[in-house]
Formats: structure tokens, C-alpha cells, sequence
């Protein structure tokens, strides 16, 4: 409150003193106790010190399903304020009757003095009806108030001035509330002193009920703010279900895994996604029922997501965690797809359940050659050179800086020098707490993007049906590779012994056959040390566990060309009964690159450069035939014998005459041609 001399101009101060009261119904006149709010106070005091200390009083409680009311932790209330706008003059006072307020009810009353004012407040009590001083009930004064029930506040200003009383009614109601001024009015016209009460505002406590909520309050004095502040809590999110043998704190497991769960924290974004698909109240689990939710495959995805790697800054770390704040309803599909995303996995519909798939090391299990699919054959697919990327900026939630977003630049410098400029992707890696998985995920990506691009699709038989999205699969494709390298296993095969469905060249070296059993499952067995020849039956080094099924494929691998591998991306079955499947490249050795630096070779999958050989028996005979017109012209036939290889697709002639340009023709997969209008004797 603040006056000034008109005179001097100096700021003088005065004081003036207020009563507020509350009368129960039939009780006495009670003076109210009560915090206190200022409002536009100053910072600083008179000799400019800081008057900024922090005081922070937090209190945390969780799976509140009880109904709360006053108790401080989450005090939900309604207020209601009744403008009054009341002059009040010196010794005058103003009644508000009959308050129709419940129990638990707290009232501000709101007293304000113009511009230039000077107020003091004094709050004191009086019976009941006969407007007296004398107290007739004990007040529990908070702390910071006077004990006698007066608080004083002094000061000057030159703006309006607001203060506020609070105080918990007492006794039972309806109340009346009153409002005294107990200072004389100002006399000096240099002095005003006018003070006004405002509004009255009742705020009545709620009883609400907070199930399956953690509640954190924090109380803060207001004076020291000048807004709310913004607060950043680092907590463990929601209690889901995990494997019983699973500790989750050492992401330990203990024997084999029975199929029950229990209830645990945890941060592995496997248990996340079964959690987030099963629950009924915020996930799908009124739509998608736990029977058909491939637990067995997230445990494998879960343990592969434990496993410790290093963080590229020196230590150790889980491959992948999720610390994810969900706080918006979004469409279910692209929720699970963008937190399958946080394993390198996907989700996917098969045979009536969700079935689940992650980029991860796998041994192949299944393969196919020229043999077994559709005529077509083998369909390759790559992607432009402009859509991949050589750097990426990798968007993650730092935890030392209140986990707010933070940018980890990762690039392909050999990449970058072989393109001759910069492509960047900029990525937000949802769930990521730590910079070292945000590198590997920013690798990841320039690496699946320049190595793993092709793409491959084909249509086989009833075959097509065994492997699954995710899965890897071997491709022998001789037209490829250059070599026939797979085919068909024939009758009379044996654990001990292979028949082939044609003969196929033995190359020198070390050499490896895989078939598939009888009980649909890949095996690989070495060869023994044999010199290049040309065989129907292969003996491997180490009989097969089981025998071959027969009809089945077979290829045979050696360290100069190895059979392609592809990670199935779709399956799809046609009207026809027959099976569309697609994949896309995949190379085992880039996971030993991504987390630990290792050099990556690509392997040797094709002998492209091998040169057919010439043809035999090459023969040349001119005839004259009947042109145009009953001329008569001349023509050479030429002629050769077939070359015996697979790869050989056709034959291609060309031919000139002294030293003109060579002349082409059209590819042609018979052993004969004819030359047409030569020149006879030529």
C-alpha cells in the first residue's frame, strides 16, 4: 500500500485495519485465520538482496481408488466467487448472509485498495450477533500468521493492491461473513485511503477417486514464481506383465520360461508391446485375446533385447529399452507399429493370431532355386541411388538434460566419398533414453539402406506356405549367380547320400550341401575334399539327422559362391493355391558392424564373369534362293552345335562385310541362322 505527498512527491505510509468474520448458523461471530497472496509484491527488498528461496515440499502416492477430499496430496476443488465490489469506509463493515456452503469449504475474501491507497490489514474476532472483539473459539493460526488473529502488512505502491484471506468455515451452516474496516478514513487529501471488498469466493473440496494413477504433488511458494513452474519427473512408468522366471531390474533369466507372467516394472520394449496389445482398459485386449499373441516369439525378442552390448562410449548397455510417455489416444495400427519399431521388429497377421517379426540374427529356414517356383522365375528390385541416405540425424530423449530431445548425427563417410555429396534423414527414435542406441539405430538405417535395398518376389508352390515373415530364406538362382548351383533332390536319397535331379560340376574346395528334411526343417553338411568332376550323387562328410524329403530342393554352397540370402517380408496365397513370396537382402555380418565396429566384407554370391566358351562345329553354306520380283539372290546359312550349359540362354550373331560396320542380329536360342542378300562368292 502505498500514498503519496502531492507536495513533495516523497511516498509516505499509513495504515488501515480490516476485520473479516464468519458466523455459523445460531453460533457467534469468528474471526478467520488465513494464507495470505500478494499480488505485484517485488522481488527484491529495500536494499535490493534477492528475496528468491526455493521451498518445495513433494509428496508421491499411487493407485489412489479411494475417494479423496482435503487431504493435501490432490485436493480437487470447486470455486465459486460472488463479485461484490463494496466501498468500505472507516469503522464500516458489509455482511454476506447465508452462505449456502457444504463442509470442507474454504473462503477467500478479497479486499483491494485503489492506486496511492495505504492499507494495513488486522483480522480479529467478535461474538456471535453482538459485534464485539472478544474471541469465542481458538483459531490455529497457519505458520506466518500472528497468533492474536491480527495480521499487518505495511508497505507502499503506487498501483492497486489486492489481498486475499483465506479460511475454513467453522461449525456447521449457513454462514454469514462480514467484513469491518477498523481504520478511521483518510484526512488529508494528499492520503487515499479508499479500500473496497471485491468478491467473496467459496472453494469446496471434491471427492474424487484416482485408480490406477501415480499421483506426484509438489507445493511451492507462489511468491517466488510468477507463473506455474514446469516440472519433469524421472519415474518408473506402469506395472506390466513379464515372465515368471524374469527379473526385469537385472534382466536376468532364471531356467526355462512355463508361459505365466507377473506383474513388474520394465523397460523391454517386448513386454511394452504385449502389454500395450492385451491390456483391455488403454489397449486392445477387448479386441485381440491372448491366446492369439504369440507369447513364445516376443520371449525370444525380449532376451535378444537384453542382451548387452557396448555404447559406444565405453561401456555396456541393453540392445533396446523402452522409456515411452503415452499421452494421446492415436490409431491403434500405427501405435503398435511405431513401438514394434523400437526392436527392429514388426507385427504382423498369420494363421489367425499375431505373429511377430524382428531384424535380428537368424539362421535360414527354407530355400528355393531355379527348381522349385513358378517359370518367371526370380524378380529383382532395387532402390534408386536419390533415396538413400548417407547420414541421419537421430532424435532421442536425453535423460541428463530432463530428458528433452537431443540430436545424435550419425554418418557414412565411405558412403558419402562414393556418392560425392550429402543425404541426410532425419529419424525420431521413439522410446530412446540412450544416445548409444540412438547411434545404433542411425546405423541401422544407413546401413540396411545401402546394403539391404533389393528386394526379390516370386511364386512357388505349396511350399511357399512354410516360411514366415521375418524369416530367412537361401536363393540359387543360376541366371544370377552364374552357376547351377540348386535343383531338386531325387529318389533314392538318404541320410548318407543325395541324389541330385541333374548332374551338376564339383568345384574344388571346401563345399557345403543343404537340403531339406523330411521333417521340413534346413540342414547344412559339409562336404568331403573331392577334385572338380561332374556327379548326380553327393556323400556328405556327416550323415544328415534325418532323411531328405524327397522332391524337395537342395543347393550347394562354396566359399567362391554362396547362395543369397533374403529375409521374407510377405506371403501372400493366390486364387490358384499358389504362394507369392517377397524379401528383401540381408547380410548376417552387419550386426557385428553396427555394435561393434567391425569390418564388413560383402560375400561372394555370383560367378558372372565366367565366359561360356565358344561354340562347336560352326559350319557356313550359300544357296541362292527366289527374291522379289522372281529375282534370284544369294544367302549363307550358318550353323552350330548347342553349348552344353545351363546358363546359356541364347546365341547372338554379327557379322560385316571387308571393313564395313558390323551388322547384329536379333538373339536367337536356335543352333541356325541365315544370312539374306550376300554378295555371291563373298
Amino acid at each position: 500500500m502505498t500514498s503519496q505527498d502531492m507536495s513533495s512527491g516523497d511516498l509516505n505510509g499509513t495504515s488501515v485495519d480490516l476485520l473479516v468474520e464468519v458466523q455459523p448458523v445460531g453460533g457467534a461471530w469468528q474471526a478467520v485465520p488465513g494464507a495470505s497472496s500478494w499480488h505485484g509484491m517485488p522481488a527484491t527488498g529495500a536494499t535490493g538482496a534477492s528475496r528468491y528461496q526455493l521451498g518445495v515440499d513433494c509428496r508421491v502416492a499411487s493407485n489412489h481408488t479411494q475417494a479423496s477430499n482435503g487431504s493435501g496430496m490432490v485436493d480437487v476443488s470447486v470455486k465459486t466467487t460472488f463479485v461484490i465490489s463494496w466501498r468500505l469506509n472507516g469503522g464500516d463493515w458489509y455482511v454476506v448472509q447465508q452462505q449456502e456452503l457444504g463442509l470442507n469449504t474454504t473462503l477467500v475474501v478479497d479486499v483491494q485498495a485503489n492506486s496511492a491507497d495505504v492499507v494495513d490489514f488486522s483480522v480479529s474476532a467478535t461474538a456471535a450477533g453482538r459485534y464485539t472483539t472478544a474471541p469465542s473459539w481458538t483459531i490455529n493460526y497457519a505458520q506466518g500468521l500472528i497468533a492474536d488473529g491480527r495480521v499487518t502488512i505495511s508497505g507502499k505502491t503506487t498501483s492497486p493492491y489486492a489481498r486475499d484471506v483465506s479460511f475454513r468455515l467453522p461449525g456447521e451452516g449457513p454462514w454469514n461473513v462480514r467484513v469491518t474496516r477498523l481504520t478511521a478514513d483518510s484526512t488529508q487529501a494528499a492520503l487515499q485511503d479508499k479500500t473496497y471488498w471485491q468478491a467473496l469466493t467459496d472453494i469446496v473440496d471434491d471427492k474424487l477417486r484416482y485408480p490406477n494413477s501415480a499421483l506426484c504433488a509438489l507445493a511451492v511458494d507462489a511468491s517466488q514464481f510468477s507463473s506455474v513452474p514446469t516440472r519433469a519427473y524421472d519415474l518408473y512408468g506402469l506395472l506390466i506383465r513379464v515372465p515368471g522366471n524374469y527379473d526385469p531390474l537385472t534382466r536376468s533369466y532364471s531356467g526355462p520360461w512355463d508361459g505365466t507372467f507377473k506383474i513388474a516394472w520394465s523397460d523391454n520394449p517386448a513386454w511394452v508391446f504385449y502389454d500395450l496389445v492385451t491390456h483391455p482398459r488403454y489397449g486392445l485386449g477387448d479386441y485381440v485375446p491372448e491366446a492369439l499373441v504369440d507369447q513364445w516369439a516376443l520371449y525370444e525378442i525380449a532376451r535378444y533385447c537384453d542382451e548387452l552390448v557396448p555404447d559406444g562410449f565405453g561401456g555396456m548397455e541393453p540392445r533396446f529399452t523402452c522409456n515411452l510417455y503415452l499421452q494421446s489416444r492415436q490409431d491403434a495400427y500405427q501405435v503398435l507399429s511405431d513401438l514394434a519399431g523400437v526392436f527392429r521388429g514388426m507385427a504382423y497377421w498369420s494363421a489367425g493370431g499375431v505373429g511377430f517379426a524382428q531384424d535380428a540374427p537368424k539362421d535360414p529356414s527354407y530355400q528355393f532355386t531355379n527348381a522349385n517356383v513358378a517359370e518367371a522365375g526370380f524378380n529383382y528390385a532395387g532402390a534408386h541411388r536419390n533415396t538413400i541416405h548417407n547420414a541421419v540425424l537421430v532424435t532421442w530423449n536425453d535423460p541428463a538434460n530432463l530428458c528433452k530431445q537431443a540430436v545424435e548425427y550419425v554418418e557414412d563417410s565411405e558412403a558419402i566419398i562414393e556418392a560425392g555429396y550429402l543425404r541426410e534423414a532425419n529419424v525420431v527414435a521413439i522410446g530412446c533414453s540412450s544416445r548409444g542406441m540412438a547411434r545404433r539405430v542411425g546405423k541401422w538405417l544407413l546401413y540396411t539402406e545401402r546394403y539391404e535395398a533389393d528386394s526379390v518376389s516370386f511364386t512357388t508352390g505349396l511350399e511357399g506356405c512354410l516360411p514366415q515373415p521375418g524369416d530367412v530364406i537361401r536363393i540359387s538362382d543360376c541366371f544370377r549367380t552364374g552357376e547351377r548351383r540348386g535343383g531338386r533332390i531325387g529318389r533314392d536319397s538318404t541320410a548318407e547320400q543325395i541324389v541330385l535331379d541333374a548332374p551338376v560340376t564339383v568345384p574344388a574346395g571346401t563345399l557345403r550341401l543343404a537340403v531339406i528334411l523330411d521333417d521340413g526343417s534346413l540342414q547344412e553338411r559339409e562336404l568331403p575334399p573331392v577334385f572338380e568332376t561332374e556327379t548326380r550323387t553327393v556323400i556328405p562328410a556327416t550323415p544328415f539327422d534325418r532323411p531328405p524329403a524327397i522332391g524337395s530342393s537342395w543347393i550347394l554352397a562354396s566359399d567362391d559362391l554362396l547362395p543369397e540370402l533374403y529375409r521374407v517380408t510377405t506371403v501372400t496365397e493366390q486364387d490358384d493355391g499358389s504362394y507369392q513370396i517377397e524379401g528383401l537382402r540381408h547380410y548376417p555380418d552387419k550386426y557385428a558392424l553396427i555394435e561393434e565396429d567391425e569390418p564388413f566384407t560383402l560375400p561372394d554370391s555370383d560367378n558372372i564373369g565366367l565366359v561360356p566358351g565358344p561354340v562347336g562345329q560352326l559350319s557356313f553354306t550359300e544357296v541362292l534362293y527366289e527374291a522379289t520380283a522372281g529375282s534370284v539372290r544369294s544367302k549363307v546359312l550358318v550353323s552350330w552345335s548347342p553349348l552344353r550349359n545351363d546358363l546359356v540362354r541364347g546365341y547372338q550373331l554379327a557379322y560385316r562385310r571387308e571393313c564395313n560396320d558390323w551388322v547384329q542380329l536379333a538373339e536367337t536360342a536356335s543352333t541356325s541362322l541365315e544370312v539374306l542378300d550376300t554378295v555371291p562368292g563373298w
